[in-house]
């Protein structure tokens, strides 16, 4: 499941992408399949980037690879990069964990040429004080969220990097659902019966086109994301 459109974010033939921070590497793997750029997907977990590389060579032996992936452990607070290196840079769900994420926003503009675009998401506000209400272990998880930002805060850090805000999305209603029946079942309990035949649907909502005309209606009044679409100065 995307948390960016990659048709906002139109990467081109010549781009150089940074996914940062990028976990699992849905976006890497996504974008791989349309367009002949290169990719560089950082992480810090090796074993996510192992995961990662495994499904990438699954992808290229099948043929279904147009891009070029590299993958590299490292920390969004300190990018082993120069200055200017990529044209776009994909950075979902990574603000929130970091304590020194106006660090993290100069670094990530620090590498970004001049003019070209980066797309962030953080979870909203309301959806993050919800799941914190329902479950106690939501905010105590090592590795997890460490901040609740509001829109108007996080615009303002972007600005304040060098960052113009060019849209502004609201995404994954369905998965809003998702951890709250997660949060209410509790977070350790893998075998819920509930969150496990919502989590079916969130696998359907990317595949059928009525599930997703009724996320995107959903969206609107309950998203989990908030994402935003930005250029550098």
């Amino acid at each position: 499941m995307l948390t960016i459109k990659l048709n906002l974010l139109q990467i081109l033939e010549k781009d150089i992408v940074l996914d940062a921070g990028c976990g699992a590497g849905r976006h890497t793997m996504e974008a791989s399949k349309w367009h002949d750029s290169k990719f560089v997907a950082v992480d810090r977990s090796l074993s996510e980037l192992k995961r990662l590389k495994y499904v990438l060579d699954l992808m290229a032996e099948k043929g279904e690879l147009k891009g070029n992936a590299v993958l590299i452990v490292g920390d969004v607070l300190q990018l082993p990069f120069k200055d200017e290196s990529f044209t776009k840079i994909i950075c979902t769900e990574v603000l929130e964990h970091l304590y020194k994420d106006v660090k993290g926003i100069k670094e990530l503009v620090r590498v970004l040429k001049n003019h070209e675009e980066m797309v962030v998401s953080v979870p909203t506000p309301y959806t993050e004080h919800l799941f914190g209400n329902l479950s106690y272990q939501y905010f105590r998880t090592p590795g997890g969220h460490v901040r609740i930002y509001k829109k108007k805060e996080l615009l303002q850090k972007l600005r304040e990097g060098g960052l113009k805000i060019l849209y502004i999305c609201r995404e994954h209603a369905f998965h809003s659902i998702f951890w709250m029946l997660k949060c209410l079942c509790g977070l350790e309990n893998q075998k819920a019966l509930i969150p496990l035949f919502w989590e079916q649907i969130l696998i359907f909502s990317a595949r059928l086109k009525l599930l997703k005309k009724i996320e995107n209606f959903w969206n609107n009044l309950f998203p989990k994301s908030i994402v935003i679409y930005t250029k550098k100065a």
